[in-house]
């Protein structure tokens, strides 16, 4: 009775102290800190599966469903009977997997053997990226313009990309969206879109948020006419919501009293590979600017079947878009001259 799993982290052989969890945010750690919490996948099977047909009878679960109670718990993630049932998680052996959005472990599935009565104790050690940025110092002057009207964690953007505490993959992908943004954003268009980014305000391993003109929206439309980007309207996954909240959270002033229905969430999406995705949160009411969600997909699922099957990927694998595999495409491609840093 009362068997429990408890998932610790390390990173290097270093602890790292989950601070929180919710199933439908995700995870944050103590070190290194990233800006928002990480998508966790938890996968437990069972390799004597019949001891669990009795606690799916107790609640009625059909067609080998199975669930658990997934908790915060001394640092870590602690697995028990679904609802406190003291029977819910049977012992014997069990294969786990887990996953941490831009982490890799040394060993992600491992196996288990839970006693009778008893708590089994699991660290997963997440690998050390010793990969940095070293910048070109070769900011065009539009994009220099953004990157001083610029704040991330509480420091100028500037100072941002040469500290050592972000992790460099968060820097690396606001890298990436700049490069974005400076290049042509389709065939016979020569003039990029960061002439109508004013500012940005967050980063994270796989997106940014930045201020806009809302002019933005109709350059966008424009490219749609000409069949080089895709309009996708509103879009469907819950976390692109979080650029307006994140808005009304850091700018109190000037959206006091605004809520998630005065904005019009809008989505489009370039063409091609490695191609941009802007989701902007357009004001319903009289505001000189918008707030926008930039980031970058190995393949549009709008676009073609391929890409439809590569986004995908990413969903289902939290590691898959990494940031500094695409800077390496981006330096190759026609976007090369517009790349602002090298991997060291």
């Amino acid at each position: 009775m009362k068997e429990r799993i408890l998932l610790r982290f390390q990173h290097g052989g270093r602890p790292m102290q989950a601070v929180s969890f919710h199933a439908n945010t995700g995870i944050a750690f103590d070190t290194p800190k990233d800006a928002s919490p990480l998508n966790v996948a938890i996968g437990v099977q069972s390799l004597q599966p019949v001891r669990l047909d009795a606690v799916r009878k107790r609640h009625d679960w059909r067609n080998n469903e199975f669930k658990l109670d997934v908790v915060l718990e001394d640092g870590g993630l602690l697995l028990s009977g679904f609802k406190g049932d003291p029977d819910g998680l049977p012992a014997g052996p069990y294969d786990l997997t887990v996953e941490v959005e831009s982490y890799r472990f040394r060993d992600p599935s491992p196996r288990v053997i839970l006693r009778d009565g008893k708590q089994a104790n699991v660290v997963f050690d997440a690998e050390v990226d010793t990969r940095d940025i070293a910048l070109r110092g070769n900011f065009d002057k539009v994009t220099d313009k953004i990157v001083q009207a610029s704040a991330v964690d509480g420091q100028p953007l500037a100072q941002w990309l040469t500290s050592k505490n972000p992790r460099a993959v968060r820097k690396a992908c606001l890298l990436n969206i700049l490069t974005k943004l400076a290049a042509p954003p389709m065939p016979k268009v020569k003039k990029g879109l960061a002439h109508r980014f004013q500012s940005f305000h967050f980063a994270d391993v796989d997106r940014v948020y930045g201020i806009v003109d809302p002019a933005l929206k109709e350059d966008l439309n424009g490219f749609v006419e000409k069949e080089g980007w895709v309009f996708e309207g509103r879009p469907k996954a819950a976390v692109h919501k979080k650029v307006i909240s994140d808005a009304i959270a850091r700018f109190p002033t000037d959206l006091a009293g605004k809520t998630e229905k005065d904005f019009r969430l809008e989505s489009w999406r370039q063409g091609g590979r490695n191609c941009l995705q802007l989701v902007i949160a357009l004001p319903l009411f009289p505001h000189s600017r918008a707030y926008a969600e930039a980031d970058i997909d190995l393949g549009n699922p709008l676009w073609d079947l391929d890409g439809l099957f590569v986004h995908l990927g990413e969903l289902l694998d939290p590691g898959r878009t990494d940031h500094f595999d695409v800077h390496k495409k981006l330096d190759k491609g026609e976007t090369g001259d517009f790349v602002f840093y090298d991997i060291v």
